[in-house]
């Protein structure tokens, strides 16, 4: 899980790795050289994705590999809890199925004069 609140400097000797536009970054955790295809094999572990040009977002492999690291900048964490705003969609939907509406919509829905409009 990448912790999106949390920014950390990018550690020394780490490498970035770009996919469908994101930039990753990975740990070297050991380099094989191959001698007879002659070139490197590396076993890397995630550690988060970049976010600007010197910080990134951590993930929990990060906290396992750089234990004495400083957080840099802990947002604002918000005032409630993003599952409060289910509320609104509970009592729109319990509104909904105590007027019937939503078997209204299933028998349109399924009836075969409907013509796509």
């Amino acid at each position: 899980m990448i912790y999106k609140n949390i920014f950390v400097d990018r550690p020394e000797g780490t490498k970035i790795q770009p996919k469908n536009g994101v930039d990753y970054v990975y740990r070297v955790i050991e380099s094989n050289y191959k001698s007879d295809k002659q070139y490197v094999v590396e076993k890397r572990v995630l550690i988060g994705r970049m976010n600007d040009d010197k910080r990134m977002n951590p993930n929990d492999n990060y906290f396992t590999y750089y234990k004495d690291s400083e957080v840099v900048n802990l947002l604002n964490q918000p005032e409630y809890s993003d599952t409060v705003s289910i509320g609104n969609i509970l009592a729109v939907d319990k509104i909904i199925k105590e007027l019937g509406l939503d078997k209204c919509i299933i028998d349109n829905i399924n009836s075969s004069d409907i013509d796509g409009v």
